[in-house]
């Protein structure tokens, strides 16, 4: 079975910002509490709310490439409701928890892949469904990624 994952690309993206220290400039504004746009070494840039130094409220990191998140942060990690999108296309809009996709989310895919429902670490984990083309594909319960079937499995009771 495929498992969906676009965990891996939010580690490498997100991280930076919640994880080590902040290595850059302020853009504009007040990036310590306030709203300002700070411009990471990295490359990264994020617009938003700030409190204590580390993106808190709601903000939009964009990497050069094009790789965005907009939506809402917590002690500098995605965390509420908000949207992940790469350049090609690929798109997660839901619920974030320290910085990785927790409760219901969407992930799809421009090739007309899609996986709806809930997610756990940044996977897909619990009830959902996998689409293809407006299609069912699978529908039932996910561990860790992986589709297990119809039957609620124990680890989830």
């Amino acid at each position: 079975m495929k498992k969906i994952i676009i965990a891996g690309l939010l580690l490498v993206v997100l991280l930076p910002t919640g994880a080590f220290a902040k290595a850059g400039v302020c853009r504009e504004g007040d990036c310590e509490n306030g709203l300002g746009t700070f411009e990471y070494q990295t490359g990264m840039k994020y617009t938003g709310d700030w409190q204590n130094g580390k993106e808190h409220g709601k903000g939009r990191m964009t990497l050069e490439l094009g790789t965005t998140y907009e939506g809402e942060y917590q002690n500098g990690m995605p965390h509420g409701r908000g949207t992940f999108s790469l350049p090609d296309g690929r798109v997660y809009v839901g619920e974030w928890r320290n910085g990785k996709p927790e409760g219901q989310g969407r992930e799809s895919h421009p090739i007309g892949t899609s996986y709806e429902g809930q997610w756990h670490n940044g996977m897909p984990h619990g009830y959902g469904t996998r689409m293809d083309n407006g299609t069912i594909v699978e529908q039932g319960y996910w561990l860790e990624g992986q589709f297990v079937g119809a039957a609620k499995p124990k680890e989830l009771e």
